[in-house]
């Protein structure tokens, strides 16, 4: 009910509502329905990802509200542990977002004579398959 309680609240204040009330009406849904919302009453798909949208909140906030309105342990078990997958997957992506953003490169930096120099290294790094996993390999280039 914590989290529904504060997804309701974002959305309020991301679209300018002072009330639930104007938030209701916003909705298309009754006051009543709202409180029955903030009190613990299950809150329908179509509407739960409206106020997703509306309060700019990540979409894990389904699972974590549906975690919360679990009537049943097992319920609650299978929505935690899809939660946990979701954090776990959007984690790996950030990470791999990380890696992968270019940054200014040594080449790009004005020194592109001393590039040119016999004495400098210019490798390229790759990956290639291997029966036991992956290996890096780097190559040089002339």
């Amino acid at each position: 009910m914590i989290a529904k309680n504060n997804l309701i609240d974002k959305a309020k204040k991301m679209c300018f509502q002072n009330s639930d009330r104007a938030l209701a009406k916003k909705l298309g849904v009754s006051a009543q329905s709202l409180h029955v919302w903030r009190q613990g009453g299950k809150i329908k798909d179509e509407y739960l990802a409206l106020l997703i949208e509306m309060a700019h909140a990540d979409e894990s906030m389904f699972a974590k509200i549906r975690e919360e309105e679990a009537d049943t342990a097992t319920e609650r078990r299978i929505w935690k542990s899809m939660l946990e997958r979701l954090t776990a997957t959007a984690a790996t992506a950030l990470v791999g977002m990380g890696v992968s953003t270019p940054n200014e490169s040594y080449a790009s930096m004005g020194n592109k004579e001393e590039l040119k120099q016999a004495d400098k290294l210019v490798g390229r790094a790759g990956i290639e398959p291997a029966t036991s996993g992956l290996k890096v390999r780097c190559t040089q280039e002339d």
